[in-house]
């Protein structure tokens, strides 16, 4: 059963070739942030990040906590009352990882392309700059294939 998530570009998750919904914005923006961070995050810290504007930020957390899980599994986000994280342990594949291990050709699209959060300035500022450090390994990447591509004489190819 492996879980297959792509956030370059377009926001796409399945199971098993089976597509998966996400409902709103903020539960792919918790799914990216919990994916990216590599590690578990406070329920403060999350709701800092994500809610500005609730009244009850905790609240909107744990109903965007929910329709994450509801979506992609109970098994795959671990919480507790103090901390939240992606489980790494279940089966799955992640765009992001694979593309900064080296496939470049999984750059689809700026990372989570089109969402903006309102009242998430603290997200929205994490946002920015992930997908600018995407942007330049993916730039990276480029000029390497080039460099690769005219020390081999392959003027087609390089050309391409």
């Amino acid at each position: 059963m492996t879980l297959r998530i792509s956030l370059l570009g377009t926001v796409e998750l399945n199971r098993d070739g089976q597509p998966l919904k996400l409902a709103g914005l903020r539960p792919p923006a918790l799914l990216a942030y919990l994916m990216i961070s590599g590690r578990p995050q406070t329920r403060r810290h999350l709701t800092e990040l994500l809610f500005e504007g609730p009244d009850d930020p905790r609240g909107a957390l744990r109903w965007t906590l929910s329709q994450l899980r509801k979506s992609i599994g109970t098994e795959v986000i671990t919480a507790d009352r103090q901390s939240i994280a992606f489980n790494r342990d279940v089966d799955y594949w992640f765009d992001v990882a694979a593309f900064e291990a080296g496939d470049n050709d999984l750059y689809r699209g700026e990372l989570l392309e089109g969402l903006y959060l309102r009242d998430a300035g603290p997200f929205n500022a994490w946002l920015l700059v992930e997908r600018e450090r995407l942007r330049s390994l993916y730039q990276a990447g480029l000029e390497k294939r080039l460099r690769d591509r005219q020390a081999s004489g392959d003027a087609a190819a390089a050309e391409e």
